[in-house]
């Protein structure tokens, strides 16, 4: 059959020119793969959606001002929106965790951590202290936009393909230039590295500092155990979600002070 019609072969040849596109050398199109990485991870924090946790295990490979004796951290990342977040590495020799559960958070090991900034009014132990008229709460985790957009987060991206590394595929990705912005993140940006389709490990980047982690694992699930919640020992620093906000507003002002001489 001949294709007479001369808007027809155009649109018939756009069709070709974008399945080359598409899928040239059996890969999958850069937005297409990142769209496979954002979008299962931003899905958790949709109440339609049937997982709704992430337990991840990153790998410290390399930091701006990290000692070499440093590098190979492992770091476990557990996360179940709207109110359940556990952050535990080990970092010079020092295992060190932060979980919120709710509206409260602790941190480990507690002695060491307050000693660094201590924090304002530590609630009293076995002692539920009343809320105060006012008193701010930590807000719950969520997408700043509908579900439904979930499937459109790759187009806030500027994504180009970058030169292979060590066998890996990479994609070079930016925030689009208005929202990077708007932000503050201009000049921020990451590169993605690829196993096939699985996520391998991850470069952030911005003028002067730079930040490198492998990605171990990469698991959703349904739940969480509860137990997944509970520190490794007594020594925890507990704060409700009015401390935990006035002691980071705290911890803000002295590792300022302390970065910027004389301030």
């Amino acid at each position: 059959m001949k294709t007479s019609c001369p808007l027809l072969r155009l649109f018939t040849a756009f069709l070709f020119l974008a399945a080359g596109s598409l899928h040239a050398a059996g890969q999958i199109n850069p937005y297409d793969l990142l769209g496979r990485t954002l979008v299962p991870i931003a899905s958790i924090f949709s109440p339609q959606n049937e997982q709704h946790a992430l337990a991840a295990t990153l790998v410290l490979e390399k930091m701006t001002g990290l000692p070499t004796e440093q590098r190979g951290g492992r770091l476990d990342l557990l996360l179940e929106p709207p109110t359940r977040v556990l952050l535990r590495g080990s970092f010079a020799g020092q295992s060190l965790a932060a979980c919120r559960v709710g509206d409260e958070i602790w941190l480990e090991p507690g002695q060491k951590i307050a000693a660094l900034v201590p924090p304002p009014t530590p609630p009293t132990p076995g002692k539920k202290k009343k809320k105060k008229k006012g008193e701010r709460r930590l807000a719950p985790m969520a997408l700043p936009f509908p579900p439904q957009q979930l499937a459109l987060l790759p187009v806030l991206f500027v994504v180009k393909e970058g030169s292979p590394v060590d066998g890996l595929r990479v994609l070079e990705v930016q925030l689009m230039p208005p929202l990077a912005a708007s932000l503050g993140v201009a000049e921020w940006s990451a590169r993605l590295y690829y196993q096939g389709e699985d996520l391998a490990r991850l470069e952030i980047l911005r003028p002067g500092w730079h930040l490198v982690v492998g990605v171990e694992r990469l698991e959703f699930q349904k739940t969480l155990p509860p137990e997944s919640w509970n520190p490794a020992s007594e020594d925890v620093l507990r704060l409700t979600g009015e401390q935990a906000l006035r002691w980071l507003e705290q911890a803000g002002e002295t590792l300022t002070r302390q970065a910027i001489p004389g301030r």
